[in-house]
């Protein structure tokens, strides 16, 4: 069994020194690198991707003024070199690259060119078509397939695409945003790039503020498109429907969605839901709290009540919701809401049928036991019409949880949610969802650490279904006990179901003591050199004949000052100690209302100062390492009137 509960940095070491050509992690803590581990960064969005149409992911991504693309098959090996491929390597900027499968094992990757064209800035609609051994199929750095040999005098920002059955691809662009004026349109090309609608695309908005579109399939040869618009300060969210030959469906305006109240550039999802119909999600965005949805027929008509339903109404704020059908004509809806405290938020879910009535607890069911604060849950179709969540967490350090639940609301994994990526990966960002469902089931995962891209099979169930071997057996650990104030005893309680522990490496974290800092008996004492908080770590090595297994395990040992002593502690409570996330200081008999509390480390150094009054006197330590630290209390002339030791351990 490997458990690292070392620090953040030897989980980065460990993502970078992965082999750049190896399967799937088996393990949380194990992904495939898809970029060199370098560069990465740029154009508005952390990356895009799309199903190889082969159980693998495609994924493209900006760097700088480049763009470049990686495959991953369906067993985690990156096909595209060490580093992926360049789709685009010209010096100007490109923006917002988006991509969508081509149905053949390659994909279509679009993206806006912008650059300055006599002292004018100029925003081009360019694309391009990679095989599956990841060679172009047309011009090197993009074909300019809409408005095509033309320099546009309007800006381009936000598209989005779609595969079109393999016949080529729909596009959703939103085009000529000058002084908030601006339209979406829609667009279709064949295989070779060709325009299929006009060269300019059709407009499925007026010219006003219009923005963001999604698009799903139709299920019958065309497409849905879902945007917002804001005409003359009233925000609506829309709904076209765009047939096989580009006629819209739905009226000019198409379908507006939102009939309660006018909004703001809100979040928006939406999902088919069988027989033609559409489901669709927003939020109140900042104004109004609440997650909203209505079912849409293929005539565009309302199918749950005349006016929006409600998927949650608490008094507080709800952001980023994500719908997916459950299968039998209703959906099952996932978002970060802050009823419990305004930052940080939580994930919470419901599940509504094909009548749009609730099926769990009222306003949803918590994911976690823990403030999450980040937004932008993914949701996933899970075995017997049950959904799989995925979302980010910053508890701690960044990763990604994921959450079963069964068509009853039943919570069936750990409730905190089990963790799919390793710690200090960041997933799941500007709306992008970074969750790809596998049509041979489970799920693949997207983040990225540092300058790191990397990606990650997440099998079906709660857990990772790793395989047997001799080193799953092998576990390390050890106790300490203090024999004075700066010497530990360290005993050590490793184990192995299999074979036997056969050496011992012990680090002390403690450089000062020169040679006396490590040791290979198995167990050691060790006399701390100064006050100090101390990562000390043991490796075991053993296994059986023939196989050398390691397992590594790090604690935090403090050493307090023997010199600081607490004085008038009486007229002062502090609880917890050692803390975690917070603690509390209860002042009894405080006179003057200038009192204050002034906390520092062991170096002396002032780390905070905060005004008290009597009574319970909250403070937050989730931004403070662990360690040492001395809370001195002054009175309104500076002079010290009580002092005391604190431990905060993480």
């Amino acid at each position: 069994m490997k458990r690292l509960y070392t620090i953040s940095l030897l989980l980065i070491a460990l993502l970078i020194t992965t082999d750049i050509y190896a399967q799937w992690g088996m393990s949380a803590d194990s992904m495939v690198l898809i970029n060199d581990g370098s560069t990465f960064g740029g154009g508005y969005a952390p990356f895009k991707f799309c199903t190889d149409g082969n159980n693998g992911v495609i994924t493209t991504w900006v760097t700088g003024t480049h763009i470049f693309a990686q495959r991953v098959d369906a067993n985690g090996y990156k096909k595209w070199g060490t580093g992926g491929i360049f789709v685009y390597d010209s010096t100007t900027q490109p923006l917002n690259a988006g991509i969508t499968e081509d149905g053949h094992g390659g994909c279509y990757i679009m993206w806006i060119k912008y650059q300055v064209i006599n002292s004018s800035a100029s925003y081009t609609y360019v694309a391009q078509r990679i095989d599956s051994n990841g060679n172009e199929l047309w011009q090197h750095d993009g074909l300019q397939v809409i408005f095509p040999n033309a320099i546009n005098n309007f800006s381009g920002t936000n598209l989005t695409l779609l595969n079109d059955n393999g016949k080529g691809a729909f596009l959703g662009l939103e085009a000529g945003w000058y002084g908030g004026a601006g339209s979406i349109r829609a667009a279709k090309i064949d295989t070779n790039g060709k325009p299929l609608w006009d060269s300019s695309g059709i407009a499925v908005s007026i010219i006003s503020d219009f923005r963001g579109p999604k698009l799903i399939s139709d299920g019958f040869g065309g497409v849905d498109m879902i945007y917002w618009g804001d005409v003359a300060g009233a925000g609506n969210i829309h709904l076209q429907r765009i047939d096989s030959a580009g006629n819209l469906k739905w009226g000019a305006g198409g379908r507006g969605l939102n009939t309660l109240f006018n909004i703001g550039f809100p979040n928006y999802n939406i999902t088919p839901s069988g027989n033609g119909d559409i489901i669709a999600t927003w939020d109140g965005y900042s104004y109004h709290s609440g997650v909203y949805a209505q079912k849409i027929d293929t005539g565009g008509n309302f199918l749950w009540d005349t006016i929006e339903v409600m998927v949650c109404d608490t008094p507080a704020g709800q952001t980023y919701p994500d719908v997916i059908s459950d299968g039998m004509g209703g959906a099952y809806f996932a978002w970060s809401d802050g009823r419990a405290a305004a930052s940080p938020a939580r994930i919470y879910a419901q599940r509504l049928n094909a009548n749009g009535d609730e099926q769990w607890i009222h306003n949803g069911i918590a994911l976690d036991t823990l403030n999450t604060y980040n937004p932008n849950p993914s949701l996933a179709p899970d075995v017997n019409n049950g959904v799989r969540v995925f979302w980010p967490s910053t508890n701690i350090q960044e990763h990604t949880l994921m959450q079963r639940i069964d068509t009853s609301g039943n919570i069936l994994c750990d409730n905190l949610g089990d963790r799919v990526t390793p710690f200090n990966t960041v997933t799941i960002l500007y709306g992008n969802r970074s969750v790809l469902h596998r049509a041979s089931g489970g799920d693949i995962v997207l983040g990225y650490a540092n300058y790191g891209l990397y990606t990650q099979y997440v099998p079906t169930g709660c857990t990772f279904a790793a395989a047997y071997n001799a080193c799953d057996s092998l576990t390390g650990n050890f106790g300490s006990i203090a024999l004075s104030a700066s010497t530990y005893q360290f005993n050590d309680s490793s184990f192995a179901l299999s074979g036997t522990v056969q050496n011992w490496k012990w680090g002390f974290g403690d450089t000062a003591s020169a040679t006396n800092d490590t040791s290979s008996i198995q167990n050691p004492q060790h006399t701390f050199s100064s006050p100090g908080t101390y990562n000390v770590c043991l490796i075991v090595t053993g296994g059986t004949s023939g196989t050398v297994c390691n397992d590594t395990i790090c604690q935090q040992v403090v050493i307090i000052p023997s010199n600081i002593q607490s004085i008038n502690s009486y007229t002062f409570n502090i609880y917890p100690n050692p803390a975690k996330d917070n603690f509390t200081l209860v002042c009894s008999d405080l006179k003057d209302n200038k009192t204050t509390l002034l906390l520092t480390d062991i170096y002396g150094r002032t780390i905070q100062t905060s005004a008290l009054k009597n009574g319970a006197n909250l403070f937050n330590l989730a931004s403070y390492a662990s360690g040492l630290y001395f809370l001195k209390i002054l009175d309104a002339g500076g002079n010290l009137m009580a002092q005391q030791k604190m431990v905060v351990s993480k």
